[in-house]
């Protein structure tokens, strides 16, 4: 059970690691372009 609960844990931070990675890209995006 302890495994699944990890791999839940796992799972959502890497898509937080993403989300923030490409919000950071389309924001540098947005001020390069400016």
């Amino acid at each position: 059970m302890s495994n699944d609960a990890n791999r839940a844990t796992d799972s959502q931070t890497l898509k937080l690691i993403g989300i923030t990675t490409v919000a950071f890209i389309v924001i540098g995006l947005i001020i390069y372009n400016m």
